[in-house]
């Protein structure tokens, strides 16, 4: 069974620091057998096994050395964010031999914050002791794309919703020009606001075509009630809201494909940080979830399940059992395109001889090989699009945008990926958010739950805050920033919660601020990491992010 010891992370390596032959501190333990090379009093070399059975000696004491003193404070180290980003490098490289060692299985118990450590007695153990790998969840916004573009062509909110604007083709209506002078000034940069009104619009536009036609029957129940003249003259030869909503979605999808062409181009050069964050971590499984249309992290992560099964060379189609079955067989990460994928499409794929297939999965997003394929099944048709309870027009394709997303993801895979996301959040209680607006208030209601799920969670958020006093007034700047962005109110109300009984007057005075020049902060109570600098910068940082999600294992 072997001898079980508890220590400090400082008690550890003292020990680990002071091991000479069968000696440990403190006189812990009596008797120790170790499989210990002494080349020299300075020098010991514990012996691991690697997968191929082949040994190899791994020189230990030059890091034991190096972290007890940065520990103890000496050492030649210039500033305490050096020596801090050399203790987080110098830990996990030590708890990584411990425990790929049969000698040595080290436990974390985050709520003493100590270390369990078994000491094996049995000198003739040959098992390989793996580390284990752990599940995180990631939640991927719109901001995670940001650097991702050529250079003036970053997919920004602003960015996109101006070059929709400039470039959809809506026929002598001028509608979206209309919409933009109506606008409050707010919404103009919101390219999903100007989808919600042209949808709405498109609700409306069958039950004014009729008026003066005698009796109709009324489609939306506000149509009654409603004066189209203000922004849409029907009188006009015009395209119609239908019509320009399509090209909308085609002038959009053809946007976020410039990046993700792009970054085809560079995930392994200039843009390699994005690609290394995400195959980076050796001991963590990703669940991510993004409401992006890119496939960046697929191309970045090469193995994974999104629940996409071939049927032929050009498609696949999703098959939910087969998702939940590989996910138990395997360790890949998962990937969920909760709002859609430029790969995806709701047209029937055209099926001359298996009816059965057809009837099967005809209400299914059929993934297709690449976007151009996509792109000339979708324009060779009019959108998908039903109408919800209230009668308002519900367009549901390759990508679910507009304000009624609740309403729109009611189809596979997109149910599905929102009932995953849910039960991930309750099965994990290590989070990244990464790029999210915290606008999407089912998401947030999701996100809110957290606390109630788990008492020992880690939240890492990366956001990208513009601070001009960084530098010179560091906690009254991050203190400005949350009190002047009360437009995102949930953000600071899910911070309070993340942060407990430091922030109940107020969120910044829940954070110590001693790394903020380096762009992050750590919570008081050790369980919120917030990152300020935006994702490139995070990533300088991705070894502190992996430690910090998984060490309340």
């Amino acid at each position: 069974m072997g001898i079980r010891a508890t220590h400090t992370w400082s008690e550890l390596i003292d020990a680990l620091y002071k091991l000479r032959g069968v000696e440990i501190h403190s006189g812990i333990i009596d008797r120790l057998k170790f499989k210990l090379t002494e080349v020299s009093e300075k020098r010991i070399y514990i012996y691991r096994y690697i997968s191929s059975n082949e040994g190899e000696y791994v020189d230990l004491t030059r890091s034991f050395h190096v972290v007890h003193d940065i520990l103890n404070n000496t050492g030649k180290y210039t500033t305490y964010s050096d020596r801090v980003s050399r203790q987080y490098k110098h830990r996990r490289f030590v708890l990584a031999i411990l425990r790929q060692c049969p000698l040595f299985i080290v436990t974390y118990n985050s709520k003493e914050n100590t270390y369990e450590v078994r000491y094996s007695d049995d000198t003739t153990t040959d098992q390989h002791v793996e580390e284990k790998k752990r599940r995180v969840v990631a939640i991927v916004g719109a901001g995670a794309a940001i650097g991702l573009g050529p250079e003036g062509q970053q997919p920004s909110s602003h960015y996109l919703t101006e070059q929709l604007l400039k470039n959809t083709d809506d026929g002598k209506t001028n509608l979206l020009q209309k919409i933009k002078k109506t606008f409050p000034n707010k919404y103009k940069d919101n390219f999903e606001a100007y989808f919600h009104v042209v949808e709405q619009l498109a609700s409306f536009y069958p039950d004014w075509k009729q008026k003066g036609s005698g009796e109709y029957i009324v489609q939306h129940p506000l149509s009654p009630f409603i004066n189209p003249t203000k922004v849409f003259k029907l009188t006009d030869k015009q395209k119609s809201p239908n019509e320009v909503l399509k090209s909308m979605y085609m002038e959009l999808m053809s946007l976020i494909n410039v990046y993700n062409t792009y970054f085809e181009q560079e995930k392994n050069n200039a843009l390699s940080w994005y690609t290394n964050f995400w195959k980076g971590p050796q001991n963590i499984i990703w669940d991510i979830f993004t409401f992006n249309y890119d496939t960046t992290i697929e191309t970045s992560l090469q193995e994974y399940i999104d629940g996409y099964y071939s049927l032929s060379g050009d498609y696949q189609h999703f098959e939910p059992q087969k998702y939940i079955d590989d996910k138990k067989n395997s360790e890949k990460h998962t990937i969920n395109h909760v709002h859609g994928c430029l790969l995806y499409s709701g047209e029937k794929p055209n099926f001359k001889v298996d009816r059965e297939i057809q009837e099967v999965y005809s209400h299914n997003q059929f993934k297709w090989k690449d976007f151009q394929t996509n792109l000339d099944n979708i324009t060779c048709r009019s959108l998908s699009a039903g109408r919800g309870q209230s009668g308002d027009l519900l367009v549901q394709d390759s990508i679910i945008t507009g304000l009624h997303k609740t309403d729109k993801i009611v189809s596979q895979p997109f149910s599905f990926y929102r009932t995953q996301m849910d039960v991930q959040l309750i099965e994990n209680d290590s989070l990244l958010i990464v790029g999210y607006s915290f606008n999407d208030y089912y998401v947030n209601n999701l996100l809110e739950s957290l606390t109630l799920y788990h008492n020992n969670y880690r939240v890492a958020v990366i956001d990208f805050l513009v601070i001009e006093q960084l530098d010179s007034q560091k906690e009254y700047a991050i203190a400005e920033y949350f009190y002047n962005h009360k437009e995102r109110a949930f953000m600071n109300h899910f911070f309070e919660r993340l942060l407990q009984d430091d922030a109940q007057s107020n969120v910044w005075e829940g954070f110590d601020y001693s790394h903020v020049s380096e762009h992050y902060l750590t919570s008081k109570n050790g369980k919120v990491m917030f990152h300020i600098g935006g994702f490139k910068e995070a990533a300088k940082h991705k070894e502190q992010i992996y430690e910090f999600l998984t060490a309340n294992k």
